[in-house]
């Protein structure tokens, strides 16, 4: 007996539905919810309805819940010099760190202002708006933030 293809089919609310499948749909999102960053990327071309499926608002967010609740799955950043990183798993039998190299040569000086989720924010603080870049070294994607238009300097506030 061949298992069933998956095929997609929109819910009442608007989110992707696993139909046919072998498994039922709540340990399916249960199994993809808990996979790394880089498999799920891997896993988009299985088929159609996962790709439709990790694209959505709902998925990501059932990810992000599920994968930032596990202890195992923390890390910290080094910041090593101009070229790259390293990061560093928490709870790994693991010492070689990973390497993030910078996601486009202007951004090589820019130092790390925050990290939220997995999104770091790197910045010129001292150059002033338009030195920003927000960054997802999992997915390999990066985005330089344009200065807001209406973006003035902050007065240093009056101690009396």
């Amino acid at each position: 007996m061949s298992p069933k293809r998956t095929r997609s089919n929109p819910n009442r609310n608007g989110s992707i539905a696993l139909v046919d499948c072998v498994f039922p749909e709540e340990i399916m999102l249960c199994i993809l919810t808990r996979l790394p960053v880089k498999s799920i990327l891997r896993f988009k071309s299985v088929c159609k309805p996962w790709d439709e499926l990790f694209s959505t608002r709902e998925f990501m967010k059932m990810h992000q819940v599920q994968y930032s609740s596990d202890p195992k799955n923390q890390s910290f950043i080094i910041h090593n010099s101009a070229e790259y990183m390293s990061l560093f798993e928490i709870e790994s039998d693991e010492t070689k760190p990973t390497i993030l190299e910078y996601p486009h040569p202007k951004t090589r000086n820019m130092e790390i202002v925050g990290s939220c989720n997995g999104l770091i924010c790197l910045g010129r603080p001292h150059l002033g708006p338009g030195n920003i870049v927000l960054w997802n070294p999992a997915m390999k994607l990066f985005k330089f933030v344009r200065p807001s238009p209406t973006d003035k300097p902050i007065p240093k506030p009056k101690i009396q």
